[in-house]
């Protein structure tokens, strides 16, 4: 909440948790940022060992496994066909760490910024995106990988030069939320009804 009151669009989170939590989960789905997670680096199975908040369903969200150099599924990384969307090189990744020094790290921790960056290119076009069109031109235009097949939900890794040439088919959102109010008298009680509405440019949030 206060990253999106800060006007961030994108929520990295390279962390996760086998406790399931209802709150986080809500927050999440109400949010109008994009969410990139880290699948773990157990070599689980998410869909029968839910780590989270990889294995939510969100439409504004990402789970993100990682590869090696050689392109393979890495043997302690996450997948899921239904828990884990897609793929980022996460082997081996130069990365700064606490104390203000350089290392080489390795994990979904280092796959998700990944996406994370492609998406912000995207959101670097123009203001007003939806999160969930983001996320579906980001899937959309991945590099298939026949070595993820059975592993996730989107068989490929990221690919930022073809999403970012994609990205004129992008939907903005221009129309402003509608709110309508619909009152009941029931004896001695009054119920109001509040229905909202945002379609926006895009059509596809409501």
């Amino acid at each position: 909440k206060y990253a999106e009151a800060a006007g961030a669009d994108i929520c990295n989170m390279s962390w996760g948790t086998a406790l399931y939590s209802e709150a986080l989960e809500t927050v999440m789905r109400e949010s109008d940022m994009l969410f990139v997670v880290a699948a773990g680096n157990s070599g689980n199975n998410n869909n029968s060992s839910p780590l989270y908040p990889a294995s939510y369903f969100l439409d504004n969200m990402i789970s993100v496994a990682y590869v090696t150099q050689s392109g393979e599924l890495a043997s302690d990384s996450n997948y899921g066909l239904s828990t884990v969307d897609i793929a980022a090189p996460g082997q081996d990744i130069f990365s700064t760490t606490v104390g203000g020094e350089f290392h080489y790290l390795s994990g979904s921790s280092m796959a998700a910024p990944v996406v994370s960056g492609v998406a912000a290119l995207l959101y670097a076009q123009t203001d007003s995106l939806y999160p969930q069109n983001i996320k579906e031109l980001l899937l959309q235009t991945l590099k298939p990988m026949d070595s993820l097949i059975g592993y996730i939900k989107y068989p490929g890794i990221i690919d930022a030069a073809q999403a970012v040439a994609a990205a004129d088919v992008l939907s903005f959102d221009t129309v402003a939320p509608t709110l309508s109010a619909k009152t009941e008298y029931d004896e001695t009680e009054l119920l109001i009804t509040l229905k909202t509405e945002d379609r926006g440019g895009s059509g596809i949030c409501s």
